[in-house]
């Protein structure tokens, strides 16, 4: 059972599970041009995978055992939805011994895509994925705290701008929707 796993293998369990149905889900629709295209009664909101010997869907898999469980804004970082908006998947399965230093990986790729972040020097805005906007809640509670939250897996160059320009606009990169590759 999940539960007498450690927390750490815990999270490690449920990322690898939402990203692996996730895949398969994608995988199902060979003709699929974006994972939101999935109607939610074959997808999304359908109780199709089996957790803890319960049916549940990808979004109480990502909401509740995930988000509400484990209260760990890095999920974001971690959880693939097979869209080019999403982060990378990893070539390796998240483990429990290994979770801290494969998320904070996770942390510093995806900060380090200016798809996610990117500082634009002439409008001293902070361009930042509108996944940071979607899950604020789950980082900081206003958008300047977000960013704070954020600082630990910035590029030094985003982190100096930042020094220098306490003053800044912040923007969000419209999520992409677009299929993650093709086969």
């Amino acid at each position: 059972a999940v539960d007498e796993l450690s927390r750490h293998e815990q999270l490690a369990l449920l990322i690898n599970a939402y990203n692996a149905c996730t895949l398969k889900m994608v995988i199902e629709h060979p003709s699929l041009r974006s994972p939101s295209d999935v109607p939610a009664a074959r997808g999304w909101t359908a109780p199709t995978w089996v957790i803890n010997r319960s049916a549940v869907s990808l979004e109480d898999l990502e909401h509740r055992w995930i988000r509400d469980r484990f209260r760990d804004p890095r999920v974001h970082f971690a959880l693939v939805h097979g869209a080019a908006g999403s982060p990378s998947l990893r070539r390796e399965p998240y483990t429990g011994a290994r979770l801290e230093r494969q998320l904070a990986d996770q942390a510093f790729a995806m900060l380090g895509n200016p798809s996610y972040l990117a500082w634009d020097n002439a409008r001293t805005t902070l361009r930042l994925s509108a996944i940071f906007d979607r899950y604020r809640s789950d980082f900081a509670d206003t958008e300047r705290a977000v960013v704070a939250a954020l600082l630990p897996w910035m590029p030094g160059s985003v982190k100096a701008a930042l020094n220098r320009n306490t003053v800044f606009t912040i923007e969000y990169i419209p999520f992409d929707w677009k299929l993650n590759g093709s086969w």
